[in-house]
């Protein structure tokens, strides 16, 4: 028995939890018998497909077949130790994972406060009334604030700004069970007033193409006052009895508001720099100044990454080749912090820690579960913590592609038609080969769509299907095909025991002709002489035209039969496909019934043979039908007739006119007539009763029976009583006529009057 140690498993209490099997992937384990315990108490068992739950996890429990095992409305107490036993189809148990629970409280909505402080500074505390130990992360404005840089420090559930006036802070609490969003808080710290010779500097940073403003407060100074941005020394833009004025290829990119910040659209790498505004009073005197640094990030987007649930991926920053200023970064998927590396030193995040690697080029190795499915960026910051570079990429999940397979269709004018399908994978894309070359687009000789490969005047080969999607490639087997000119497709019926012909017609300049039943040899015909497999030879004839016929037809000749036909150089030349179907013939006894009742005719089915289509008739007049198993039933047989899966036919109330010959015909998922029973239903009146002149056939025939029988008896009976009374009066006249003579005389001549 193996034993296999699961990582540990954190869940929220009164949340629902999943036990998940590590390493788990055996699908032949699927259908074994499981049994979950906590400690040594039932918890669950699994036998086959049907799941039982012990004590109070009757009504919180659900069990799957791969082991896992789900908690609904988790309390405290559910923390220990849980393992699953799996038993094979002999009740052995072949192994036993064991995975500990930890049930804690999940983190409640964390509540944010700030101080204003000296010096530009805003501290920021996080708590929150719940959760076993949190951890806290902050995010400003969207990104993900860590450590300490010229503008933040963060220390757990601290962070403290610096010269960061306004903005939306978010604080995230975390821990092994949940994790929990404060709202956003918006906050705002007036600046200090400063004299003509100060300056305050702050340093803000923007994604290439987008917008950025430099947030300015009107405090100490009068609205209206003339405000003036520039870059360096050149004028950006300023603001001028209210209006505002741009400067070059600032024109339309750049707007002033009336308490003069300044908004700065479709930023360029160009637009890097030192920033400065300066406040002058109706006469011209310099009131205020304040000075920005812009940092424009690169931001450059990568093709998407595609990978599949279990496999690994890398999310490659290319020509990352300068290892000396790459560090620190900070790779995120949306907001969420996967890794960072600083110095040589990598950390992961969340449920990323067991299966993430940042390597020194900035690459990060991912390997996959469901939900990674995303947007990724990782941010590069210089030696002052300043973002310089951010890359973008997309990171799909797909399904692998299976094993392609190739169906093939002979088409008339020497065409062969191929498709290849996969049972699974996302959006795959085929390739097709012919002997080995590949094959695209549209040719003289072959025509290719996706799945479907067209080959025209190309009657034999091998051909190769390829099918492949981002993250998997999948050869199929090469397929042999043979396709000639095509003999039109005939369909032959015939009953079992019964003679048949497989015709075949306009061969010309024919040598040779086989016929194959599921490529195996049955007959031929080569320099003018047939020749037979050993099991046909008694039943099968080949006429001179090719045509193959056969006799006292068994159940075993039904299936495909190919025909063959060699030129004299021996080459293939034309090729036909035939298919027979023969039908068992049954005839059953007759059956019997009286007006009024109900009669069965039920079928001689011994081997209890199932169909889910049935035709009854009478004669050629439909009775019953079984479609698809449903019945549906026709003309005055409506609402007295009844028909089972076995063929059996129930006739409620029957009529004399119910007399007749019925019959049964079976059909096969093709719509073929595999199976006919006949019977005989003879519907007579019951003694006693009038039937006026509604005779039946056999009424009239059992009456016309019983009267030509009563004529024979008289007949005889009149024929008898003549005879005696010959007799007898022939003994009487003798007796008046003749005298007595000697004994032996009257015998004599009795003897000579008799044969007078």
């Amino acid at each position: 028995m193996s034993y296999t140690e699961c990582a540990p498993v954190y869940g929220a209490k009164g949340s629902t939890t999943f036990l998940f099997l590590e390493n788990q992937n055996d699908i032949q384990t699927i259908n074994f018998d499981k049994t979950w315990k906590k400690g040594g108490s039932l918890v669950a068992e699994l036998n086959g497909s049907t799941p039982y739950y012990y004590g109070h996890y009757e009504t919180r429990t659900g069990v799957f077949k791969n082991g896992t095992i789900r908690l609904d409305r988790t309390q405290e107490w559910d923390t220990g130790n849980y393992s699953v036993d799996f038993f094979d189809k002999d009740k052995n148990n072949i192994g036993r994972w064991a995975i500990q629970l930890f049930i804690i409280d999940g983190v409640s909505q964390p509540e944010v406060k700030y101080t204003c402080l000296p010096n530009g500074k805003i501290q920021f505390n996080c708590s929150v009334e719940k959760g076993s130990d949190p951890l806290f992360q902050w995010s400003l404005d969207g990104n993900i604030l860590v450590g300490e840089t010229a503008f933040h420090t963060i220390k757990k559930n601290v962070a403290v700004l610096y010269h960061v006036v306004s903005g939306k802070l978010i604080c995230i609490a975390a821990n092994n069970a949940s994790e929990s969003h404060s709202d956003p808080i918006s906050f705002a710290c007036e600046e200090e007033n400063i004299n003509t010779h100060s300056h305050q500097f702050e340093s803000i940073e923007t994604l290439l193409g987008t917008s950025v403003f430099f947030q300015f407060k009107s405090s100490g100074f009068a609205i209206g006052s003339d405000i003036v941005w520039k870059k360096g020394e050149s004028p950006v833009a300023w603001l001028q009895n209210n209006g505002t004025v741009c400067n070059g290829d600032y024109k339309n990119r750049a707007e002033i508001f009336a308490n003069g910040s300044l908004k700065l659209d479709k930023t360029r790498e160009t637009d890097s720099g030192n920033y400065s505004v300066d406040v002058f009073t109706k006469h011209g005197t310099k009131i205020r100044r304040r000075i920005a640094k812009l940092i424009i990030i690169g931001h450059t987007e990568f093709l998407p990454v595609y990978g599949a649930v279990d496999s690994s991926v890398f999310l490659f920053m290319k020509n990352n080749t300068d290892l000396e200023n790459m560090s620190p970064l900070e790779w995120k998927k949306g907001e969420l912090l996967v890794a960072t590396f600083k110095g040589s030193n990598p950390t992961y995040y969340g449920n990323y820690k067991k299966r993430a690697q940042i390597f020194f080029n900035g690459t990060l190795r991912l390997k996959l579960i469901k939900t990674d499915e995303g947007n990724y960026s990782v941010d590069f910051y210089n030696k002052h913590g300043i973002n310089t570079r951010r890359w973008i990429t997309k990171l799909f999940l797909l399904d692998v592609v299976s094993v392609p397979k190739v169906d093939y269709f002979c088409l008339s004018n020497r065409k062969v038609e191929f498709h290849c399908s996969v049972e699974r994978g996302n959006d795959p894309v085929f390739q097709w080969s012919l002997n080995g070359k590949a094959l695209s687009g549209e040719s003289t000789s072959s025509t290719v769509k996706n799945h479907v490969l067209v080959l025209n005047h190309v009657v034999s080969g091998r051909i190769g299907c390829t099918a492949a999607n981002n993250v998997s490639t999948s050869q199929s087997e090469l397929v042999s095909f043979s396709c000639l000119d095509i003999i039109p497709f005939q369909t032959v019926d015939h009953v079992l025991g019964s003679s048949l012909l497989l015709l075949l017609k306009n061969i010309a300049n024919s040598s040779a002709i086989e016929w194959r039943k599921d490529n195996r040899f049955v007959a031929g015909f080569k320099q003018e002489a047939p020749y037979y497999n050993e099991n046909y030879k008694d039943r099968a004839s080949m006429l001179a035209n090719g045509t193959l016929r056969l006799d006292k037809t068994q159940d075993t000749d039904s299936g495909s039969y190919n025909v063959i036909v060699f030129d004299k150089s021996g080459k293939n030349t034309q090729k036909g496909i035939a298919q027979i179907i023969i039908i068992a013939f049954t005839e059953c006894p007759q059956a019997n019934g009286s007006m009024g009742s109900s009669v069965v005719l039920f079928l001689n089915n011994e081997d209890h043979i199932h169909f889910s289509n049935i035709e009854w008739k009478k004669g050629n007049s439909l009775v019953a039908k079984l479609k698809d198993s449903a019945p549906h039933y026709y003309g005055d047989y409506r609402n007295r007739a009844e028909i089972f899966s076995n063929g059996t036919l129930i006739l409620h109330e029957t009529q004399g006119t119910d007399t007749g010959n019925y019959t049964a015909e079976f059909f096969d998922t093709n719509g073929n007539v595999r199976f006919k029973w006949i019977t005989q239903l003879l519907i007579v009146a019951p003694p006693g009763i009038e039937t006026g002149s509604m005779y039946t056939a056999g009424v009239i025939y059992g009456i016309f029976r019983h009267f030509v029988t009563s004529i024979l008896v008289l007949i005889l009976f009149v024929g008898a009583l003549r005879f005696v009374i010959k007799k007898l009066h022939l003994h009487i006249g003798k007796e008046k006529e003749v005298p007595i003579k000697p004994k032996q005389d009257t015998e004599t001549q009795v003897l000579s009057t008799t044969e007078s």
